[in-house]
């Protein structure tokens, strides 16, 4: 399993494209295999892009953070708060497929 990051403490710098193609590029070239891309960013543009742009996405992210638990990192992480020593074993509610919001 490979796993890349892309940060810089500077905005504006090109983190959530850079990201963004080089998860659909890895996605195109290995079709057979899950791509996940964890966006910690506050403004979720990596998200955005993703769940179809600013057109699309704010529809797609209200509908994953109204679930209950919240399909997002941030739903995991409270998980996590409640229980901190006691593992998740099924991450499953906490993962989207982007496919469900934009074809």
């Amino acid at each position: 399993m490979s796993s890349y990051a892309f940060w810089n403490n500077k905005g504006g710098v090109g983190k959530s494209f850079l990201c963004f193609m080089a998860a659909a590029e890895y996605a195109h070239r290995y079709p057979d295999t899950d791509v996940y891309v964890i966006d910690l960013c506050p403004q979720a543009n990596v998200s955005e892009t993703i769940l179809g742009g600013y057109l699309n996405s704010p529809k797609a992210l209200h509908s994953l953070s109204s679930k209950t638990p919240r399909a997002t990192v941030l739903g995991y992480l409270e998980a996590r708060l409640n229980s901190p020593f006691r593992m998740i074993t099924d991450v499953s509610p906490y993962v989207c497929e982007p496919r469900e919001f934009n074809p």
